[in-house]
């Protein structure tokens, strides 16, 4: 097999067209949810795309739609604190949608409970400049989280090993392992080699994380004071450690169908998760 022509091709079907059913959606959505924000405060604030849809990195097997929705530091027509902002954000969607409220992000659903796979995530800038915001944490100790959107974007964008982020999401959507992609995300970008190939480059990823995963740190690139210890502790690192030494084996039996094929992985490998739910990251798809 031509592994790297294998893998050029699983991206090719993955990848969305700007004309695709998929990103039509996207562009519509996001229209509405600005259009209803907009009329419902006095002021309007930044709404733009994060997540995969504006990191490049989206795939077609599998996706959510992330809308920051962020309010001017001095802007207090959505509320006075970040809790009533989240709240009040709540409140406009309230009447068409079903909201299941996460961490920071409010998760747009129909009224019947159909997933339309779209998180919102409301916040306010820190100052004038518009870069860095704060976003309301509805658990942990701390009620309120320092980031910035452009920084996790560039991080990403820039880091020349986009194709091989999207081929790790394609074995994470495949094996169902539970795990955020935010976390794959910065796992890639901080043990990869952009000049490597892209089989190179997986066989690098999985055999570092299946050796030494235990001695492997990650941080928040926007803020190195978040800790992403809930995200990525022992019990993560012990289930991906476990795929991917599987995964290594088909690896080395030359089997790469069945590590980007559902249909192959349902008869040749099993992995199970003992993780039930981890805290929400703004950034993730």
């Amino acid at each position: 097999m031509d592994v790297e022509k294998y893998l050029k091709q699983v991206l090719e079907e993955e990848s969305l067209s700007n004309d695709s059913s998929e990103i039509n959606y996207i562009r519509e959505t996001k229209k509405e949810i600005e259009k209803k924000i907009k009329a419902s405060f006095d002021k309007s604030p930044t709404i733009r795309y994060a997540g995969s849809c504006k990191k490049g990195t989206m795939i077609k097997a599998n996706y959510d739609l992330d809308i920051v929705c962020y309010f001017d530091s001095e802007d207090d027509s959505a509320g006075s604190n970040l809790e009533e902002i989240y709240n009040n954000v709540k409140d406009v969607f309230g009447e068409d949608y079903s909201i299941e409220e996460k961490k920071s992000a409010l998760r747009l659903k129909s009224k019947d409970g159909d997933d339309f796979h779209i998180d919102l995530v409301p916040g306010r800038f820190v100052d004038d400049s518009k870069t860095d915001c704060f976003l309301y944490q509805a658990e942990g100790e701390k009620n309120r989280l320092k980031t910035n959107l452009d920084v996790h974007i560039s991080h990403i964008k820039d880091s020349g090993l986009i194709d091989t982020i999207k081929l790790i999401k394609v074995w994470k959507n495949v094996i169902g392992i539970d795990i955020k992609t935010f976390i794959l995300e910065l796992l890639v970008v901080k043990l990869g080699d952009k000049e490597l190939s892209l089989e190179e480059s997986l066989k690098f990823f999985w055999e570092i994380i299946s050796n030494d995963i235990e001695n492997i740190s990650i941080e928040d690139p926007a803020n190195s004071n978040n800790d992403l210890s809930l995200l990525f502790g022992d019990t993560q690192k012990e289930l991906l450690s476990s795929a991917s030494m599987e995964t290594l084996k088909l690896v080395k039996e030359e089997r790469w169908e069945e590590i980007f094929q559902k249909e192959c992985k349902k008869n040749n490998i099993i992995y199970e998760s003992s993780i039930q739910s981890k805290p929400y990251c703004p950034y993730d798809d």
